[in-house]
């Protein structure tokens, strides 16, 4: 990317672009089912408890496999239909459906180059692995915005009723935005040359860039916000600048808090900085992978990147088809052709497809945690400046959206005697006094996805609710001789992908476990010079990214490591008049932007700062016992 105020296409491929002719190609359809054999679905709680007995039995089917990593089970069964039919009305269960036998999901006839969107395998890491994740979603009606050089229709293959009306529908005199909206949304089992991650969204054309591929940072901002208000879901940016511009992370900040979606790409200098709009605050940036999971050489890596996804390599033919690994879509470049082109410019759309996949099937879900939660770790385990939580996994993120709460307005709090109950839209998942832990409950902390919860005891052990995976306890450590027995547990806080948790001790020590990074720990003084005590230090939240977290005292002061913001400390009230006193304060939880965080008093009562909003409390649902955590459902 230059260093100019001039805003360039991140991609460098279109000037080694490779164009394929789609002639002789075989067709790839789909083959006969097998007759009696069904995958069966199930809710995480109903899959933790044990996956699918009841079902099973009422259904008459024998289980001969299961895949664990999505709650999915492979079933045979006598009679199909009657069997479908019994396990779709099965609690717990979320789909029944036949096990086909097939080829590819795909019928067009050059979806066989599209290593991008095929299913994971061993030799195939980099995949952005969409196939499996049009049985459950297609992106129907959410809309992306391609904000670009604009898109031109009247080729053969996308559907121009999904294109919508915008700032230049054909003048497309370039060929990157067309590109970039068919690996978006490209029409799908049409027998017509290639697919789309998303067939069924739709395309919202804002042309920003010339004819050369570049434009002016007044452009870009003014397309973003122009998307903004006519609707977009998600918008794509498949552009950048080495130059930093406070205008587009505004433009960036207004459509995110406006609820949508945006996607951009890292650049291609191969470098460490990430670009802009990219490394704008709240923007999903989007580095480029091989077709063997291999970062790309042009990939930019920096503290900004989220993950990653295919954006190719035409040097190499990893997949033996006699053609550079590029990523192919039709465009028009003085003619209609289908073409392979490379950079994070073709990674981007990947993930904006993935985010319409998501929206379709939960509009409340938290796009970008749900994307990292999900995303194939390719390096050391947690975030990292190449490939940042990992490779889009577009069907894993699926399974998570359509298995996830719905709504974020809502909250489970709990009590020292073991007792978890859900406000709002947070279901009832379990307690400690369910399963009969003797050990007093210490704190709670619910996974990314907003589907379960880890509650910590009083002996430093670790118990999984819901979707929650078990990682390792202070409890553990202790047991090897890691952790003297003088470390008290008081608190736990999930990184963003669910893979690992943060333990804070009572001397303010941090003790990390899975993918969770040390960022620091309390000093000795707390802000207003006050010595930190045993139990002063109380509780501990992370930001969004996982690159730094909160800790809180008693007294409600606040101290911010790595990328966590200050939004304030309790005031000498509380909202409902009652003074803030010694050891009040128990615990906190942050919102999902990051721009707000709820801290909670020793009797139940809430505290609201920035975005947090208020929804109850213990006292009014009738729960006596101390209150000692918070956490928030639907991230």
């Amino acid at each position: 990317m230059p260093d100019t105020h001039n805003v360039r296409v991140v991609s460098a491929a279109l000037a080694a672009a490779v164009v394929l002719a789609p002639v002789g190609l075989p067709s790839a359809g789909a083959q006969e089912s097998q007759p009696g054999r069904l995958l069966v679905g199930f809710s995480s709680a109903a899959y933790q408890r044990a996956p699918g007995a009841d079902a099973h039995e009422e259904a008459d089917g024998e289980v001969i496999g299961a895949i664990d990593e999505v709650r999915v089970e492979v079933v045979e069964v006598d009679d199909v239909e009657s069997a479908l039919t019994e396990y779709r009305r099965q609690p717990g269960v979320r789909f029944a459906e036949v096990d086909d036998r097939v080829r590819a999901f795909s019928n067009d006839p050059l979806y066989t180059h599209q290593w991008n969107l095929q299913p994971v395998s061993g030799a195939n890491k980099g995949t952005a692995n969409v196939e499996p994740a049009w049985g459950q979603s297609r992106g129907a009606d959410v809309v992306v915005a391609v904000v670009d050089t604009g898109v031109r229709v009247g080729g053969s293959d996308l559907d121009s009723a999904r294109v919508l009306p915008g700032t230049d529908i054909v003048d497309d005199d370039h060929g990157h935005g067309t590109h970039v909206a068919g690996t978006v949304a490209q029409s799908t089992d049409n027998a017509k040359g290639v697919a789309g991650v998303a067939p069924d969204a739709k395309i919202l054309p804002v042309k920003v860039l010339d004819a050369g591929g570049a434009g002016y940072e007044s452009d870009i901002v003014t397309g973003i916000l122009w998307a903004k208000d006519r609707g977009a879901d998600v918008i794509n940016l498949s552009l950048g600048s080495s130059e930093e511009s406070p205008a587009m992370c505004q433009a960036v900040g207004q459509a995110v808090d406006a609820g949508v979606v945006v996607v951009a790409a890292t650049g291609n200098d191969g470098a460490g900085f990430v670009g802009y709009p990219a490394a704008c605050d709240g923007a999903i940036g989007v580095g480029a992978v091989r077709m063997d999971g291999a970062l790309a050489g042009y990939s930019n890596r920096g503290l900004e990147v989220d993950l990653v996804a295919p954006g190719g390599d035409l040097g190499v033919d990893q997949n033996g088809d006699g053609y550079g690994d590029g990523i192919l879509q039709q465009n028009y470049v003085g003619s209609w052709a289908y073409r392979f082109l490379e950079g994070t410019s073709m990674a981007a759309p990947h993930v904006a497809g993935a985010s319409a996949l998501l929206l379709a099937v939960n509009p409340s879900i938290n796009v970008a945690a749900t994307l990292t939660a999900t995303a194939r770790d390719l390096g050391a385990p947690g975030w990292d400046e190449a490939s940042g939580f990992g490779a889009l996994d577009a069907a894993a993120a699926v399974t998570r959206a359509a298995d996830g709460v719905a709504s974020g307005d809502g909250y489970w709090l709990a009590a020292s005697n073991g007792q978890v109950r859900g406000f709002g839209s947070a279901p009832a998942l379990g307690s400690l006094s369910g399963r009969g832990v003797k050990a007093a409950l210490v704190s709670i902390e619910q996974t990314p996805a907003g589907d379960g919860y880890w509650i910590l005891d009083a002996d430093g052990g670790v118990h999984g609710f819901g979707a929650a995976d078990y990682h390792g306890s202070l409890a553990d450590l202790r047991a090897s001789g890691a952790v003297g027995g003088n470390a008290v547990p008081l608190d736990i806080a999930s990184t963003p992908t669910g893979r690992g948790y943060w333990i804070l001790d009572a001397a303010g020590g941090i003790f990390t476990f899975g993918d969770a990074r040390f960022f620091g720990s309390v000093p000795g003084l707390r802000n207003d010079g006050v010595k930190i005590g045993p139990a002063d230090v109380v509780d501990i939240a992370s930001t969004p990214t996982g690159r730094g977290y909160w800790i809180l005292d008693d007294v409600g002061g606040m101290f911010a490591f790595g990328d966590a913001a200050f939004l304030g400390s309790v005031p000498g009230l509380r909202n409902d008049g009652h003074k803030i006193g010694p050891a009040d304060i128990v615990s906190m939880a942050a919102t999902a932007s990051g721009r707000g965080y709820w801290l909670v008093d020793d009797v139940g009562g809430m505290l609201t700062f920035g975005d947090a909003k208020y929804h109850g409390s213990l006292p009014a649902s009738g729960v006596k016992a101390q209150a000692v955590g918070i956490a928030p459902a639907g991230r």
